[in-house]
């Protein structure tokens, strides 16, 4: 289910039932010269909404707007046109749809993010809006990286250019095959697009623009396919919906009766 086809009636049901919800948090940075900025948002909604359904949750619009992306993670503000939220803002951001949500009734939430930078601010924004609320009996899941939901075997299996890698996956094969799985049309061609791990293993303000890949892309995207991206959302739909299952399950009177 997805929170915006429902009426109030329906959302009361919900409340009553403690039916979960799953907040997903996306982004609006460049991916590279194949990807569209709303890479992680589109993957985001997408696994939100099928381990929601498999769960029988309920899924949230994502924030499409994400914290700051960082040069050696995203690519930084060297590129044009990434719409981002000032960090302090988008904790606030994050803490007050929580809050929201708890003081209107919920009781099990899930917050999920794709973007890296968005990580920090998860878990501390789910402990203070459940205080603010004064929301004793609210359970918060805080899943501040997808990587989690995907069997060590699987990635192996999908990162067909050797070993998988760690926080410098951005725009590369992972991603791609992805896109591809979800919105194919939406993918440019990527065989020719160079790519390069940043050159430091340090932040540095500012960031030299020199020892950042200059096309965004920090892994290769070149073998990246649609069957590897399904590969791994078989994975991430499933696992998300086990997740929610067996976090609440047993708060929900409608599994309980």
């Amino acid at each position: 289910m997805r929170l915006h086809d429902l009426t109030w009636p329906d959302a009361a049901a919900a409340v009553e039932a403690g039916t979960p919800l799953v907040l997903p948090l996306g982004s609006l940075e460049q991916h590279g010269p194949h990807l569209p900025f709303d890479t992680d948002t589109v993957c985001v909604q997408a696994v939100a909404d099928n381990g929601a359904d498999g769960a029988g949750a309920i899924a949230l619009p994502a924030l499409s707007y994400g914290a700051p992306s960082r040069p050696r993670s995203g690519g930084g503000p060297g590129f044009p046109l990434g719409a981002e939220i000032p960090f302090g803002t988008y904790y606030d951001v994050v803490r007050g749809i929580l809050v929201n949500l708890l003081s209107r009734g919920a009781r099990n939430l899930l917050v999920l993010t794709w973007h890296t930078e968005n990580a920090p601010v998860i878990y501390e924004a789910a402990r203070e809006a459940a205080s603010i609320a004064r929301a004793e009996n609210a359970k918060i899941v805080a899943l501040d990286s997808p990587g989690s939901l995907i069997a060590r075997e699987t990635a192996q299996k999908a990162y067909v250019d050797g070993p998988v890698p760690g926080e410098f996956e951005h725009a590369g094969l992972i991603e791609t095959s992805v896109m591809l799985a979800l919105a194919p049309d939406r993918v440019r061609e990527f065989s020719g697009v160079e790519s390069s791990l940043p050159k430091l293993g340090y932040d540095v303000v500012p960031m030299p623009t020199e020892v950042v890949s200059p096309t965004g892309s920090f892994t290769s995207p070149r073998n990246a396919t649609a069957e590897i991206g399904q590969l791994l959302l078989d994975d991430l739909y499933p696992n998300l919906a086990k997740l929610i299952g067996s976090e609440f399950d047993a708060r929900r009177s409608d599994r309980n009766a």
